[in-house]
């Protein structure tokens, strides 16, 4: 008879060094918890920063296994089944080392009670995933919810070494209350106004394109993800009949046409079908614009006008200006903007008519005292 997977959690030492410090600046919180879900994936943790009874070791990996699950050893797939509380609550003591200020307050208010990083039992029910103030990236189809009768003489006794079974021969409560620290993290750190701010950001986020640069719809959509993220915005569960809709409305006016087609078809169905679809769209007008020469000809003459703004001297010959470009040059007066044909007496300003004005005084003096001129 084969023998069982041994059953070894990996080591955590060294996980300081990826975690970077925290304050509790809610502005920076986002950025800092996705560095330590970084740092889990490091070290090769993530999946067990998830509440519940795993079989394995780092070599083998780790299954999730259920609560009825026999852990005695005696067979091959009876292999040895552990709750991973108090190897999430080491973890937890190395992150409390990286926090300060309220977000150490946090971790000292909850230790007693948070058990995971992650709840296990959420199990794609909507309602329990719109309480959540970011469900971005979060495991939301485990169904590990543990709610029913079953226990495994092993998941007692691994409750208890956990504690949060009395004694070695108790069960564990028919509920087990899974209690998340990114959830409580989530709910101190990111706050209202904050995703406020991030919605009306998203909201007003089009895409612009930039026809010399081939990266530019990739750079959009990255964009638009985070925003999304930041600004924790939901969408109906349907993609065609929920976000579909204000996806298309954030394009140009010639990527909606060929995406309405291309939809028409029936080619979208889902978000990844959308952002395929519309990528090969953006690359297919763009290669069109280089094939007919638009694309350099408009930087070419971005070019030329950043440079004709940066190096423009005003010239006027005979009062008219002579550094207009040609498709906006005209022989209006340069003062006026008159056409230069205007009969005189049309054309004459105030400075012009003082200008004539001295000047006949002046010459009918030097006449007087000097009549041989």
């Amino acid at each position: 008879m084969a023998n069982p997977i041994p059953f070894k959690l990996p080591k955590i030492a060294g996980l300081e060094n990826y975690i970077p410090e925290y304050n509790g600046t809610i502005a920076k919180y986002k950025e800092w918890r996705d560095k330590v879900e970084e740092a889990f994936n490091i070290k090769g943790i993530s999946k067990l920063m998830i509440f519940g009874r795993y079989s394995g070791n780092m070599d083998d990996g780790y299954i999730h296994q259920t609560k009825g699950h026999n852990g005695s050893a005696d067979a091959a797939n009876h292999p040895v089944a552990e709750f991973v509380v108090n190897f999430n609550k080491q973890v937890f003591a190395v992150i409390a080392t990286k926090l300060k200020g309220t977000a150490l307050s946090c971790y000292k208010n909850n230790r007693a009670r948070i058990n995971c990083w992650f709840k296990g039992d959420i199990n794609d029910q909507a309602d329990i995933i719109r309480t959540l103030k970011d469900p971005t990236g979060y495991p939301v189809s485990l169904n590990q919810i543990y709610n029913t009768t079953g226990w495994h003489a092993t998941a007692v006794q691994s409750a208890f070494k956990n504690r949060f079974a009395v004694d070695a021969t108790t069960a564990p409560p028919a509920t087990v209350i899974q209690i998340g620290f990114r959830e409580i993290l989530d709910e101190q750190f990111i706050t209202e106004k904050v995703q406020e701010t991030y919605q009306q950001q998203f909201l007003r986020y089009k895409f612009i394109p930039n026809w010399n640069d081939e990266n530019s719809y990739d750079k959009y959509r990255q964009k638009f993800k985070e925003l999304r993220v930041l600004a924790n915005y939901q969408y109906a569960a349907v993609f065609k009949s929920g976000p579909y809709t204000d996806y298309k409305l954030r394009l140009p006016s010639e990527m909606k046409e060929r995406l309405t087609f291309q939809s028409g078809l029936g080619a979208i169905t889902t978000e990844a079908d959308f952002w395929q679809q519309t990528a090969a769209i953006f690359h297919s007008i763009r290669q069109n614009k280089v094939d007919l020469g638009k694309v350099q000809t408009d930087l070419k003459i971005n070019r030329f006008l950043k440079k004709e703004t940066l190096t423009k001297k005003f010239k006027r010959i005979n009062n008219i200006d002579t550094t207009r470009r040609n498709d906006k040059r005209n022989d209006n007066c340069f003062n006026c903007n008159q056409p230069v044909f205007v009969e005189m007496q049309d054309h004459i300003t105030p400075e012009t008519v003082k200008g004539i004005t001295n000047t006949v005084t002046t010459g009918n003096l030097t006449k007087d005292l000097y009549p041989w001129h």
